[in-house]
């Protein structure tokens, strides 16, 4: 700048500089998306250049920490995402000397998602189908996630199918998503019902000769499941609807009796068994007694029954004695009549009886007539030994020492008479003659030894 009309004076001048600020930039960020359940959105503000700070303005909703931070977390008004957006507006402060700058964003609140899915109620072994049945609400469905409640992978299709392991109730769950971010979960709880397990038994009724057989239903199944249908199959003569029925066959066979349990869900589950359909038991048998004068007579008794795979035999003695083998054996101790009963069954019941009179009369009690006083050890199977049975059936206990003419003692066995004598001393073969024994039977009944000779030829 020069001076004028400086009359006498010299011009004088001066210079100023002017310094032009470019306006600061104010950015508040793109259009924002977000969900009416999750409506709150963290704001991207950027303001450089003259001044770095500013102010959000034009929302009736919080900002978070407060309006002043470019980045706050908006949260709108309930009447804002009502509406479904509101727009924000962001001035630059600490302008100086310029004119503040601002930049409006919009914010829109997208409605969430509808989770919802349907399924079928299965037994236990089948499968489970999950259908989806999810709305977008705003936007398309995008992700779909499912938990089935049994600690198993989670599934992402849309929909899905699943076999559970066990039969109860599990919470199943679906998380889905659209294409703005938007989630919605539902849980619903699926029936897993129990499988009956399917059995019966078999009763015969035994009167007369017709093959009658009587069924008896113990199928079982989980409470509060119940079974209330049943239909049997019995391999050809017919088929019921009874829960315990009855059925005539028309004759002896091998028969596949089948069974299906049903409960109340139509929950199912088949028996079969394999029928043996035999006639009635018919009892029988056959004895023998042993011969010979003894403290006691063995019988053997030998099973002729027919159809049968039980018995019970009583032998008829004052001890009440019997036996459930098939072929059983029996000592009687005293001469007498007996009346023998064997009773047979078979496996479903029915039963036969047959009896029989036996004499028994050639047990002694005299012990010195139940030894032999000569023994001939020479192979031929006959009194090749010096037997004294009647000692294990009553003196186990027996010590028996047996002397040559010279009082040599050649033999000698002190309890269980095992191995008896057999004309041998040290393995080797002694002399034909006459060999002295004492028997001690060790009774309290019977202290006196006996005493006596064994003539030994050969």
């Amino acid at each position: 700048m020069n001076s004028t009309n400086n009359g006498n004076c010299n011009q004088v001048n001066d210079t100023i500089v002017i310094n032009f600020t470019n306006p600061p930039l104010v950015s508040a960020g793109v259009d924002l998306f977000a969900c009416k359940n999750n409506a709150s959105t963290i704001l991207g503000g950027v303001i450089s250049g003259a001044t770095t700070t500013g102010v959000w303005t034009g929302g009736a909703g919080s900002f978070n920490p407060n309006n002043t931070a470019l980045t706050a977390t908006y949260t709108p008004s309930a009447a804002e995402i009502a509406v479904g957006y509101v727009n924000l507006i962001l001035t630059s402060t600490n302008n100086g000397g310029c004119n503040s700058v601002n930049d409006l964003v919009k914010l829109n609140f997208m409605a969430k998602p509808f989770a919802n899915f349907n399924y079928n109620l299965v037994c236990l072994n089948n499968t489970t189908t999950f259908t989806d049945l999810s709305s977008a609400g705003s936007g398309t469905l995008s992700s779909w996630e499912w938990t089935y409640g049994d600690a198993t992978p989670t599934a992402t299709t849309q929909n899905t199918s699943h076999t559970f392991s066990n039969s109860t109730t599990y919470t199943t769950q679906l998380v889905v998503s659209n294409s703005f971010g938007c989630y919605d979960t539902i849980r619903k709880t699926p029936i897993i019902y129990p499988l009956p397990n399917a059995d019966f038994g078999i009763n015969r009724i035994c009167n007369g000769n017709l093959l009658t057989l009587i069924f008896s239903d113990s199928s079982s199944v989980s409470s509060p499941e119940t079974i209330n249908s049943w239909f049997w199959d019995f391999g050809g003569p017919g088929q019921s609807n009874l829960q315990n029925p009855s059925q005539l066959f028309p004759g002896s066979g091998f028969y596949t009796i089948k069974l299906i349990a049903t409960t109340n869900h139509n929950c199912k589950d088949t028996v079969s068994k394999q029928l043996n359909l035999t006639p009635r038991p018919s009892a029988g048998f056959a004895y023998s007694i042993s011969s010979g004068v003894n403290v006691g007579t063995t019988v053997n008794f030998v099973d002729t029954s027919s159809y049968s795979n039980n018995w019970t035999w009583s032998f008829g003695d004052a001890q009440g004695n019997g036996s459930t083998q098939q072929n059983p054996s029996t000592i009687y101790y005293d001469n007498g009549t007996y009346i023998i009963t064997q009773i047979v069954s078979d496996g479903y019941g029915c039963s036969d009886t047959a009896r029989a009179v036996i004499k028994i009369n050639n047990i002694t009690n005299e012990i010195s007539t139940l030894i032999p006083n000569a023994i001939s050890p020479n192979g031929d199977g006959k009194n090749d030994v010096w037997k004294l049975d009647f000692l294990s059936l009553l003196y186990p206990n027996a010590s028996i020492e047996i002397y040559n003419r010279w009082g040599e003692n050649v033999y000698i066995s002190e309890g269980n008479y095992t191995n008896p004598w057999d004309g041998t001393y040290k393995g080797q073969a002694l002399p034909v003659g006459t060999y002295y024994y004492v028997l001690k039977l060790n009774d309290a009944n019977n202290t006196e030894p006996f005493k006596g000779g064994i003539l030994l030829i050969r």
